[in-house]
């Protein structure tokens, strides 16, 4: 599918076609911003011959398999962003979005619909299409904020799993708790895997004097990136949270553990002198000992007494 906004300068026009194709792409110097996606490799080869795309940065957008990066090939500039999704609980997707970009045109390329796209299109009606009028640095800049800020409610579902395995642990100590922390901090660490390269790409964009980008829009990559350093420290203080909640729930586990120990070893405690005494009274005597009433009373006695003086102490100790 392709989607094509252009703006001519002198008539002061936007023109947005949702369903076009190549040859609906006008070879001018107005300003143009063509999305692209599921791209062909039929599609790859007319912007090679008609944007004079380097090779190498084709064959990126051919591969579809790269880490968020930035490269100046001279007349325009290549950038490789990522994107999160949900495709199930605890679990995330990476997609990557290809941007080609100078002062005349901006080029996205992705494979699957992407909302971040989508958003900055329908922030702006078709009849009121202003997103090129005040240049393509700050179109690009509208389409990589919306990129960054998709990130933030991803982290806020993350937050609120963490906060009801952290209520399961001290209400009903979830079986499963472990099995959901250990795949929250898989997905925190693919998201820091991904997120960390793009603050280069922004510091970058934010500081770097280039031609396509003017100064007013730097100041606004350093609000992007300032976004990404808050993700990047949230991402940190979940996982430091799920550290902690593994540690509780093993801490919990481990004295449940104890007093299990405990009160089996005091249960063995108390029928230790019983086994000694049935045991020693039940062996093959030719003279039983204590072979008079009195001294056979009295052992029957500690029979009952001993368990009951035991409980009591063991009462009074805390112990049960």
């Amino acid at each position: 599918m392709i989607r094509i906004l252009t703006y001519n300068s002198k008539t002061n026009k936007p023109e947005y076609l949702p369903n076009a194709s190549l040859d609906d792409i006008p070879i001018s110097k107005n300003r143009m911003w063509i999305d692209i996606e599921a791209i062909s490799n039929h599609e790859i080869n007319y912007l090679a011959d008609n944007f004079s795309l380097h090779p190498l940065a084709l064959e990126d957008t051919k591969n579809q398999n790269q880490r968020p990066k930035i490269e100046e090939y001279g007349d325009y500039i290549f950038i490789v962003l990522h994107t999160i999704h949900f495709t199930k609980p605890h679990s995330i997707k990476i997609r990557e979005i290809h941007f080609f970009f100078n002062e005349n045109f901006l080029i996205s390329i992705h494979q699957h619909p992407e909302q971040s796209i989508e958003s900055v299109i329908e922030k702006n009606s078709i009849s009121d299409f202003c997103l090129l009028r005040s240049g393509i640095d700050s179109l690009l800049h509208l389409v990589c904020d919306q990129i960054v800020d998709s990130s933030f409610p991803i982290l806020d579902g993350i937050s609120k799993e963490i906060a009801k395995l952290e209520s399961s642990l001290w209400k009903d100590q979830n079986k499963n708790l472990v099995e959901s922390t250990l795949s929250i901090k898989r997905a925190l660490l693919k998201m820091k895997r991904t997120l960390s390269p793009q603050r280069d790409v922004f510091q970058y964009l934010s500081r770097y004097d280039s031609k396509f980008i003017s100064e007013k829009v730097r100041l606004y990559f350093r609000d992007v990136f300032d976004h990404l350093t808050r993700i990047h420290e949230s991402i940190e203080l979940e996982r430091d949270l799920l550290g902690n909640l593994l540690d509780a729930y093993f801490s919990l586990v481990s004295q449940k553990t104890n007093e299990t120990v405990k009160n089996l070893t005091l249960v063995s405690f108390i029928f230790l002198p019983l086994t000694f005494l049935t045991g020693f009274f039940g062996m093959n005597f030719t003279n039983i000992p204590f072979d008079n009433d009195s001294l056979l009373y009295l052992t029957i006695s500690l029979v009952g007494i001993l368990p009951i003086g035991f409980l009591i102490y063991f009462w009074k100790r805390r112990w049960l």
